[in-house]
């Protein structure tokens, strides 16, 4: 049995950069049921249209590094701190070379959205992740900060990317906010990364906003699942590819994965109660019981329109944090 919890437990990691710790397998196998709960049924219709003063912004360069290379190559990357909105500025570049990748993001709070400064992030190899208990445990590839804008900026060498199965961000030690952990990006093949990473979004957790979601779980009846991130589950964002803010119009996020057990919950504006159904003007949602490496796709009254794929995965003892973007038709 121990075998196989370690080998699902890096299979978890190599496919969907989650953390699924051995002692997690009787969970993984048989995950707590989100139960019956009052949560509504969110009647959004197509009427309903979310506030947002910000504007499109359109990439001058790239979106992601898909963009700067061919079919297989993976030696230049798009040089940008930003998913969403899109970088005015980014570009495709050569890569550092041989070994190397460069390290560009932004950290945020999940709750606002506003940009973090001197923020703690850890970068760390999935497989040390998964081997650490404590989480904060974990030994570091490299210690970041963020800057006065929120980002960081780094050029990792050998020691870095000569890990298996994956990278990930631990974003910690910030005074009033919850550790969470989010993927950056996952081999080509064995150790071999690309020139950049995938994910340059991260998230930070204020303990005030986990305790106010643990009352509203507690309310609807998902004790098993409260404190929130002590016993796995998901929480991100939906944002319009376009702004970055909340999408002008409620979107489903799907499972791909054919009879799914996932449930995703939509957090109201107010932050009140969760909702299923659809999106809310508050642009957070959580996903309890997914198989780990479950994709999900954003629709809108039966349309694809997300521009990617959002991949879960679990961190026990941190917050797993990721976003979707979407595309919005702004004439409806």
């Amino acid at each position: 049995m121990k075998k196989l919890c370690c080998l699902l437990s890096v299979l978890s990691i190599a496919f969907g950069l989650g953390v699924i710790g051995c002692s997690e397998l009787e969970e993984l196998v048989d995950p707590p049921d989100a139960g019956d709960t009052d949560s509504e049924e969110q009647d959004t219709g197509g009427n309903v249209t979310c506030e947002s003063d910000a504007l499109p912004v359109t990439s001058a360069g790239c979106l992601s590094s898909d963009d700067c290379n061919a079919e297989g190559e993976f030696t230049r990357y798009c040089h940008s701190y930003f998913i969403a909105p899109p970088d005015a500025n980014a570009e495709c570049r050569d890569g550092l070379g041989p070994a190397k990748m460069r390290i560009m993001a932004n950290v945020r709070n999940l709750e606002t959205m506003a940009i973090i400064n001197g923020a703690n992030v850890k970068i760390a190899g999935a497989l040390e992740t998964l081997q650490a208990d404590p989480i904060e445990t974990t030994p570091a590839k490299a210690n970041l900060k963020s800057d006065t804008q929120g980002l960081i900026d780094y050029d990792a060498g050998e020691t870095v990317t000569n890990t298996p199965l994956g990278l990930l961000a631990h974003v910690h030690g910030l005074a009033g906010y919850f550790y969470t952990v989010t993927g950056l990006v996952e081999p080509i093949t064995g150790s071999e990364y690309p020139a950049g990473v995938r994910n340059r979004d991260l998230w930070a957790m204020p303990e005030s906003f986990r305790q106010k979601l643990d009352e509203v779980m507690t309310a609807e009846g998902l004790t098993a699942f409260v404190p929130f991130g002590e016993k796995g589950g998901v929480i991100g964002r939906i944002r319009d590819a376009d702004t970055g803010d909340v999408p002008l119009h409620p979107v489903e996020l799907i499972s791909r994965k054919e009879n799914s057990e996932a449930r995703v919950y939509y957090l109201s504006e107010d932050h009140s109660k969760l909702t299923l159904g659809k999106s809310t003007c508050s642009g957070i949602f959580i996903v309890l019981n997914a198989e780990t490496k479950e994709k999900f796709d954003a629709f809108r009254d039966g349309v694809l329109v997300s521009n990617h794929e959002a991949t879960m995965g679990t961190a026990y003892g941190a917050t797993y944090t990721t976003s979707i973007q979407v595309d919005q038709d702004w004439t409806l």
